[in-house]
């Protein structure tokens, strides 16, 4: 009976580090693919926050993706905004380096 209770108050903490461990590498990971889509696309990456309410992405999203709302300068030196969506709603962002991009029309 004791030795349960200890596995139990060990269990607890190991788990909580875990899942702050998972959610720390789905951040990571999310800033990677959007770092990488905006080097692929030769976009100067000018401001980017992670958007809750994922935008035009509301429907067709899921946890496993990150959906930024992100302002870029183009080689053009034109600035536009939009949203990002990194990961693949099966793969999510942790096993897919895919972004999508919906721009706010200007």
């Amino acid at each position: 009976m004791i030795n349960e209770i200890y596995i139990a108050l060990l269990a607890c903490p190991v788990a909580i580090a875990a899942g702050f461990g998972f959610i720390a590498l789905h951040k990571r990971r999310s800033d990677f693919v959007l770092r990488k889509w905006a080097a692929e696309n030769h976009f100067e990456l000018l401001h980017s926050e992670r958007c809750f309410a994922s935008g035009p992405f509301c429907w067709l999203t899921s946890s496993k993706t990150t959906v930024f709302l992100v302002t870029v300068r183009d080689p053009k030196n034109r600035e536009r905004s939009g949203w990002v969506r990194c990961g693949s709603c099966f793969e999510g962002v942790l096993f897919s380096d895919r972004a999508e991009v919906k721009w706010k029309e200007q």
